[in-house]
């Protein structure tokens, strides 16, 4: 089990999972430019239900300012 396994001590994943994760980890690592760092946010997307309320928000532009990326 690669490095992805270091954040599954649960063994919520089995062997094929995690050699699928790890390798979505290393395209994402070589898309950024990231040897020999690992990124410290990502998501989970998934499919889900249609929405039963709409939720008000405020536009992304409003409250997030990116000056420059972050980049290690």
């Amino acid at each position: 089990m690669g490095i992805h396994g270091m954040w599954d001590d649960s063994g919520i994943l089995n062997a094929e999972e995690h050699r699928e994760a790890e390798a979505v980890l290393d395209e994402f690592r070589s898309i950024l430019g990231m040897s020999g760092a690992y990124p410290f946010f990502m998501l989970r997307l998934g499919e889900a239900a249609a929405p039963t309320a709409r939720s008000l928000r405020f536009p992304v532009s409003s409250i997030l300012h990116i000056h420059e990326p972050i980049i290690f």
